[in-house]
């Protein structure tokens, strides 16, 4: 049996943006309250639609989960823009590793305690899930 080794390029068999918002959102409103609670998250529908289009149309310049924090708070402080984005999302903040560790820690508990929920937030590519789900239907063992 032969091993297929398939890299996956971000939003390339799925697209994270509207998980990576809902994450991001609620790790930032974790933060800032300081109440590290994951049981009353703010709804995906409930997130602002404008929030949304901006924080879709900057999402693919984050390097790291501690610039989700700035891209939060300056897109909800109405200061971002395509001439100062980079700038902003450079900002170093002090507990940038707290809010890190909340977003991961969020997105954990979402996987381990509503997987199928946590699997709609992703856009998948039907070709590339397709075309793997042929691989494996022949056999062939794939690595991601």
């Amino acid at each position: 049996m032969k091993k297929k080794i398939i890299f996956d390029f971000d939003g390339v068999i799925c697209d994270s943006t509207v998980e990576c918002l809902y994450v991001a959102y609620n790790a930032y409103y974790i933060f800032i309250n300081q109440k590290k609670d994951f049981k009353n998250l703010i709804d995906i529908q409930d997130i602002d639609q404008n929030f949304t289009a901006l924080f879709k149309k900057y999402r693919s310049t984050i390097k790291g989960a501690n610039q989700f924090y700035n891209l939060v708070k300056y897109i909800k402080n109405n200061k971002i823009n395509d001439k100062n984005y980079e700038e902003l999302l450079n900002i170093s903040f002090l507990e940038r590793n707290k809010f890190t560790k909340i977003f991961y820690e969020l997105r954990s508990y979402l996987k381990k305690n509503d997987l199928k929920s946590w699997i709609k937030l992703h856009l998948f590519n039907l070709n590339v899930v397709s075309f793997l789900k042929n691989i494996v239907n022949n056999n062939e063992k794939i690595f991601i």
